[in-house]
């Protein structure tokens, strides 16, 4: 099963700092190596901005995968859903910038992964897991991934 990471999770794993937690990300490493954690370019590009987890990011680029054709039309599938469309956009404007969720949602959505995010449902919202929940689409957070994956410290 493959993990297509939020930003949010990242933000999240970067709290366990390598020496303090190294067999936490000893287990995040072996899922990497097996191309069971991935992400996007968009969520790179957001990441950036967060100076702890600048190193991270560099050793491990090749995980944010540019969005395929695939991909892309699937987030109109997203945006054909009116409600999903006027919040989404006018997050991205508040925000300004990088907009993730819709790419993060359709990479698990074309590959049958599952999304990672800390963001909570909220009903009657926009946030990544009310989008994965309307597409059928697995959505767990970080802790989550770590009971399935059956980590213990």
């Amino acid at each position: 099963k493959m993990y297509v990471f939020d930003t949010s999770s990242l933000r999240h794993l970067a709290g366990f700092f390598p020496d303090r937690f190294p067999s936490l990300w000893k287990q995040v490493d072996e899922l990497i190596a097996q191309g069971k954690i991935v992400s996007t370019r968009e969520v790179l590009n957001e990441a950036e901005k967060r100076p702890d987890l600048k190193d991270w990011l560099q050793k491990n680029k090749d995980i944010f995968h540019n969005p395929t054709a695939e991909e892309g039309n699937f987030i109109r599938e997203i945006f054909e859903v009116k409600h999903f469309q006027q919040s989404m956009s006018n997050q991205q404007r508040y925000r300004g910038g990088n907009f993730a969720d819709p790419w993060v949602i359709a990479k698990a959505k074309i590959f049958e992964g599952t999304v990672v995010t800390e963001e909570k449902f909220k009903k009657g919202g926009t946030q990544v897991p009310v989008i994965c929940k309307h597409f059928n689409i697995d959505c767990i957070n970080l802790e989550k991934l770590m009971e399935r994956e059956d980590w213990k410290f």
